[in-house]
């Protein structure tokens, strides 16, 4: 089976799992969630592109600002939870995004005007969990299973549309996060928790494309994007 196939049986079963087991704790409380997270990463793979495609851009310009390594991303977390005793069932979504930016300059002798050109990337992560999480007091650990459709655009400088880097069937991970909580309950009706968490990718995707996009090539083009990560939650809602 496609991994393509493998990813797309992954999410129908996360939905089946999450409705099913919604249905079954209908008497449980419901919450609503809104949230932000931050997720630190280290592709290694993605920045040696970067840093190749950098030392090719340098060779048409006087002066460059390179395009910077990917470190970390930062987004929305939306969701909902039935909390049971001292477990709770989560469907969570989360996108995070950052945007890398070059612009390279020629200085040509004066009266001569100079001229620039940029280049904007926006990398987003864009990823839909079911999530269980444990409760012992404040405290709380969780686990969570995935699919992560990671995007790579660039920006069109005659417009404000963006192109696809990445090739559209090749661009989903599976992936397991981990996680402590640590909870603190309001006015009865909000609550709000402290979610560092480790993501731990289960498959790659394949950054040939962008490396053919920037005519470089690389020892290898499998990425994985692991991650470290905080999030911020309020959950509203009868605690």
């Amino acid at each position: 089976m496609r991994i393509s196939g493998i990813i797309e049986l992954g999410r129908t079963l996360i939905l089946l799992v999450s409705f099913s087991c919604l249905a079954y704790t209908a008497h449980a409380q419901f919450n609503v969630k809104i949230g932000y997270s931050l997720g630190f990463v280290s592709p290694e793979v993605n920045n040696q592109i970067l840093a190749k495609y950098n030392e090719r851009r340098a060779t048409f310009f006087d002066e460059l600002e390179p395009v910077e390594e990917l470190k970390f991303l930062y987004g929305i977390a939306l969701g909902a939870r039935y909390k049971f005793g001292i477990g709770a069932l989560e469907l969570n979504w989360e996108s995070l995004s950052r945007t890398r930016t070059s612009i390279g300059k020629i200085l040509p002798p004066e009266p001569q005007i100079s001229t620039s050109n940029s280049k904007e990337y926006k990398y987003s992560l864009n990823m839909l969990m079911l999530t269980y999480e444990s409760s012992f007091g404040i405290i709380g650990v969780g686990s969570s299973i995935g699919s992560n459709l990671v995007a790579v655009k660039e920006k069109i400088q005659t417009s404000n549309d963006s192109s696809q880097i990445l090739a559209e069937d090749d661009r989903s991970q599976i992936f397991a996060r981990f996680h402590l909580a640590f909870n603190f309950t309001g006015n009865g009706t909000v609550s709000f928790a402290i979610k560092p968490f480790y993501q731990l990718p289960l498959s790659n995707i394949n950054l040939k494309p962008m490396a053919d996009r920037f005519e470089i090539q690389n020892d290898t083009y499998d990425e994985s994007f692991p991650m470290f990560g905080i999030s911020f939650t309020f959950y509203n809602g009868r605690q």
